[in-house]
């Protein structure tokens, strides 16, 4: 692989209701920050996304005795 540029990235969870995030990357025979024009090969990159909802209102995600 080649980069023509050096690419920025970002990972951001939108939407409601809020959420605690994390994410994070493992990266083998690939630097940190690559350069453009540099070939890699032979190279593996893992991401991680985990994500949980937070509850902002008590008792929103339980049904009604009504229903």
């Amino acid at each position: 692989m080649r980069f023509d540029e050096v690419p920025e990235t970002e990972v951001r969870f939108r939407g409601q209701p809020e959420r605690a995030s994390v994410s994070g990357t493992e990266r083998e025979n690939l630097p940190e920050e690559v350069e453009r024009g540099v070939i890699y090969r032979n190279f593996n990159v893992r991401l991680r996304i985990a994500t949980e909802l937070i509850d902002t209102e008590p008792g929103q995600w339980e049904k009604s005795e009504e229903e």
